[in-house]
């Protein structure tokens, strides 16, 4: 599922988020809501539907991972929805 383009004015990049996870994943809802509500583009990559496994998505991320979301903001790794949520709260500082 990915957001289409909104309220981008020339010389503004938007922020990408990546997110990796299960559509009945409550933190993986979270990450979701969140990206909307900050108005981010994002991207959902849901795991089950692409068959990808904790293996696969080891391979995608770089690092052991056991849980998701797994979430990327532009090309920078964030790590779970915590961090995700936590990053923001710091943004607004």
């Amino acid at each position: 599922m990915t957001r289409p383009f909104k309220n981008l004015t020339p010389g503004n990049k938007m922020t990408e988020i990546s997110i990796y996870g299960r559509a009945d994943c409550p933190f993986c809802v979270k990450a979701v809501t969140l990206s909307k509500a900050k108005g981010y583009d994002y991207t959902f990559f849901n795991i089950i539907e692409n068959n990808l496994t904790m293996d696969d998505l080891k391979k995608i991320i770089g690092r052991d991972v056991s849980t998701v979301p797994q979430i990327y903001k532009d090309k920078d790794y964030i790590g779970g929805y915590s961090e995700f949520e936590k990053t923001e709260i710091d943004s607004n500082s």
